[in-house]
C-alpha cells in the first residue's frame, strides 16, 4: 500500500494537479452510485443507508478495475497500453456520469422512473462499445493485442457491471 501511496504523490504532488482529480472522481463515484440508487429504487422509500452502501461498492468497483487493469498489464506486458486504456477508459466513464447525472436529477420532479433504468443500461452499453471501438482502432495491431482487448473489455467492463448490479439488487432488498 505504501508503494501505491508513493506513486500517487509523485505523481500527483502538486495539489493544483491533485485537487481535481479527487474532485472528479468522487463525482463520478457519486453520481454513478446515484444512478444505480435511483435504478434500484422500489415502490418503498429511499434510504440513505442503501445510497452510502451503493457509494462504497462503486468506490470498490472502480478500485478492483484499476488493480486488475494494472494486473492485465504486468501479465501481457504491455503498461503503457493499459495506462493509456485506463485514461480512455475513465475519460469516458466521466462523460457517462455526467450524462446520467442530468437525468438523476429529474427523475424526481418528472415520473421517469420506469424508464430510467433502461435509460441508464442504454447509456453504460453505449460506454463501452464505445471503448471497444476505440481499443481496436487504437490498439488492434496482433492477435495478440485483440486478445489483450477481449480479455480486457470482459473482465473490466461487461462481467464487473453486471456483478454491480446483482450486488446492488440484493442490497436494495436487505436494506
Amino acid at each position: 500500500m505504501a508503494v501505491v501511496w508513493s506513486k500517487i504523490t509523485r505523481r500527483y504532488s502538486d495539489s493544483t494537479r491533485m485537487t481535481p482529480v479527487v474532485f472528479s472522481h468522487l463525482f463520478l463515484i457519486g453520481s454513478l452510485a446515484l444512478c444505480l440508487w435511483i435504478c434500484m429504487y422500489s415502490s418503498g422509500s429511499l434510504h440513505w443507508l442503501q445510497y452510502a452502501l451503493m457509494v462504497a461498492l462503486m468506490a470498490l468497483w472502480l478500485l478492483v478495475r484499476f488493480l486488475l487493469s494494472r494486473f492485465i498489464g504486468y501479465v501481457f506486458s504491455i503498461h503503457h497500453q493499459t495506462q493509456a486504456v485506463q485514461e480512455d477508459s475513465l475519460s469516458l466513464l466521466m462523460l457517462v456520469s455526467l450524462l446520467l447525472f442530468i437525468p438523476c436529477c429529474i427523475v424526481p420532479l418528472f415520473p421517469l422512473q420506469e424508464f430510467f433504468p433502461q435509460l441508464a443500461a442504454g447509456v453504460m452499453a453505449l460506454y463501452v462499445i464505445v471503448l471497444s471501438g476505440k481499443m481496436l482502432v487504437t490498439y488492434a495491431r496482433s492477435i495478440r493485442m485483440l486478445l489483450y482487448i477481449g480479455l480486457y473489455i470482459l473482465t473490466l467492463e461487461i462481467i464487473p457491471l453486471a456483478f454491480l448490479y446483482g450486488i446492488a439488487s440484493q442490497i436494495s432488498l436487505i436494506v
